[in-house]
């Protein structure tokens, strides 16, 4: 499951997000070290940390998408989706202004 975010500033868009998860403006998620060093998010029950949202910036988007840490027992389609679904109501509800629409990929 992947969401690109279209936007004319990425860059500006994974900061955002970062400044609002670490002054615990969004407290469902954080920050962790995600594949090849990059920032990662986890959901913040801990019952959710196997599964990781990371990311991709491209020039003219962000890419989301779900996996599961390494030696972390296989997570369900349901889990990933319940993650998924929290990640995206972080992006409808506070960055708004930073990108031009959503694209939602299975």
């Amino acid at each position: 499951m992947k969401y690109i975010v279209y936007t004319n500033s990425p860059k500006q868009l994974v900061s955002r997000l970062k400044e609002l998860i670490d002054d615990e403006t969004i407290k469902t998620f954080h920050t962790i070290a995600g594949k090849k060093g990059r920032s990662a998010y986890v959901h913040s029950p801990e019952e959710w940390h196997n599964i990781v949202v990371e990311k991709k910036i491209y020039r003219d988007a962000v890419a989301f998408y779900v996996t599961h840490r390494e030696n972390a027992q296989h997570q369900t389609e349901e889990q990933f989706a319940h993650v998924m679904g929290q990640f995206m109501e972080i992006l409808l509800a506070n960055l708004t202004n930073y990108y031009e629409y959503i694209h939602v990929k299975k």
